[in-house]
């Protein structure tokens, strides 16, 4: 047992890269990428804490999780955060004494399903995560940041995306994935995917950065949806692919943000699975299919009425199509 940390096992900023497969660095990977301009992917080496506790480093990173503090006290703000937000307290304000204490973590800090696994590889057999595992105090705190930062309402979602990106394009899937999981009974899983894959799309083209997308299909685009029970991953480097080349981002990212009106949802529905289609078969009918189908439904009286200038706006954005539009 380590006389310092109280821990045979120690996670901190040099060797965290090393835990990358648990989902507890995560946590404090989001919690880095979400706050601050970190210089470097903590899990493709170490990271100098000294340029964390900076004094406008550790004011950033407090800063949001007041703000983070602040929704949790407002009923109806946030609401699908309000179970993992209220774990967060004026106690875990970072300080820079943090970053020299160590603190040992308990099982509740990890998934359920990584529990036996970690404790049998590195706590040998019986022994509690409990006492096995010791961390800093800036990254216990980090990771507390982390898991509410990325909690969905139903799980925690990580994008395995380029670093340097997370900050474009994260918060937006975050927020699409917990608002359609208000309508979970009519949002289909393709929809998730594509209007995740849009949104990517879309957030890269409009801050100047579509030959990132290049870059992205070359590397690949995973999305994990991790719970106590387990992990779901999902590729999305296909659907992003189909999707710029398709040019539907901007036409679908719109979409996700009339979430609340059934019509949006419908055409989401709709328009996600002639994408999937199209991603399977190659076949463009599916796509002029939904084309003629979204056009007639926008042009309706009683749509345009409900969605007003939008409703003309969506038509337009699906001239971005080009021919494919072009032909109806």
């Amino acid at each position: 047992m380590d006389k310092e940390t109280g821990g045979t096992v120690v996670i901190n900023f040099d060797n965290l890269y090393s835990y990358k497969y648990l989902s507890y660095s995560w946590f404090v990977r989001y919690a880095l990428a979400l706050t601050i301009n970190a210089p470097n992917d903590p899990f493709e080496g170490s990271i100098d804490p000294a340029l964390i506790k900076s004094d406008n480093t550790l004011k950033t990173i407090n800063e949001k999780i007041q703000e983070l503090l602040s929704h949790s006290k407002k009923s109806k703000v946030n609401s699908v955060w309000k179970p993992c937000v209220n774990n967060l307290t004026n106690d875990d304000l970072l300080d820079p004494n943090d970053f020299e204490a160590y603190v040992k973590i308990n099982t509740d800090c990890f998934m359920n399903f990584e529990f036996k696994e970690y404790t049998r590889v590195f706590g040998g057999a019986g022994e509690k995560t409990g006492n096995a595992v010791s961390v800093p105090r800036a990254i216990a705190k980090l990771a507390k940041l982390g898991k509410a930062l990325t909690y969905t309402g139903e799980s925690y979602l990580f994008l395995d995306i380029d670093f340097l990106l997370q900050r474009n394009v994260y918060n937006l899937v975050n927020f699409f994935v917990r608002s359609i999981n208000k309508f979970k009974k009519e949002i289909s899983n393709a929809t998730k995917l594509v209007g995740s894959a849009a949104l990517i799309v879309d957030a890269l083209r409009k801050e100047g950065l579509s030959t990132r997308i290049k870059d992205l299909l070359e590397r690949g685009v995973v999305m994990y949806d991790v719970t106590d029970s387990g992990a779901s991953m999902i590729d999305l480097t296909s659907i992003i692919k189909h999707v710029n080349n398709l040019r539907l981002a901007s036409f679908i990212h719109s979409l996700t943000m009339l979430i609340n009106y059934p019509i949006a949802r419908d055409l989401l529905n709709k328009v996600s699975e002639a994408v999937i289609t199209y991603t399977n078969t190659h076949s463009l009918l599916p796509v002029y299919e939904f084309i003629r189908y979204a056009i007639t439904t926008l042009g309706n009286e009683e749509v345009r009425k409900e969605l007003g200038d939008r409703s003309h706006d969506l038509i337009h954005e699906l001239s971005m199509m080009g021919g494919l539009y072009h032909e109806y």
